[in-house]
């Protein structure tokens, strides 16, 4: 890669920053909380219980920087809920920093153009959510994993295909290079 080729992708990145702001972390605690619950309150009392003292953005930045990616930028959140999907679906271990950062180059371009990614509010939210789910699920799968629950991890994968279906990516069939998301 080109010193300018280096200089643009990196300015690409940069520009899907943004600032933590309580006010929004807040919101997005919410409306994951909201989920979780399925606005039974009962339930939202354990999801609460279980999340209220932790910093989730913070417990899964630490998984983000093992992959060379950081919370505070909506195409690195992007890449990481994208790389944790298919982890789960192909019952895989987490991609090298090099796949990941192609997997990243991919995300960026199909952020282009993305309204949504042009407001700093919006990419919080987005990427703050997708931290959340990411998580989440990367904890309950490595939870099912330990404990050998194969019906748990069968319908996690079968749940996160057509989850990523829905968003128009069928990671079921595809595989992570170094060159990132491919079609066998």
């Amino acid at each position: 890669m080109t010193a300018t080729a280096e200089h643009d992708a990196a300015a690409a990145v940069d520009a899907l920053d943004y600032p933590r702001d309580n006010a929004v972390s807040r919101e997005v605690y919410e409306e994951i909380v909201t989920t979780l619950s399925r606005g039974q309150k009962k339930l939202r009392k354990i999801v609460e219980d279980e999340l209220r003292d932790r910093d989730i953005v913070a417990e899964f930045g630490a998984t983000l920087e093992t992959l060379g990616l950081r919370t505070n930028n909506l195409a690195d959140s992007m890449t990481g809920f994208w790389v944790v999907m298919w982890t789960i679906i192909h019952d895989a271990p987490l991609p090298s920093k090099t796949a990941v950062a192609a997997v990243r180059d991919q995300v960026i371009a199909r952020l282009k153009g993305n309204r949504s990614a042009k407001d700093v509010r919006k990419r919080q939210l987005m990427g703050e959510g997708m931290v959340y789910e990411a998580h989440i699920a990367l904890q309950t799968y490595e939870q099912a994993r330990r404990e050998g629950n194969t019906f748990q991890l069968r319908q996690m994968a079968k749940s996160a295909r057509v989850n990523m279906k829905k968003k128009g990516i069928d990671l079921g069939s595809m595989r992570i290079t170094d060159s990132g998301l491919q079609k066998p």
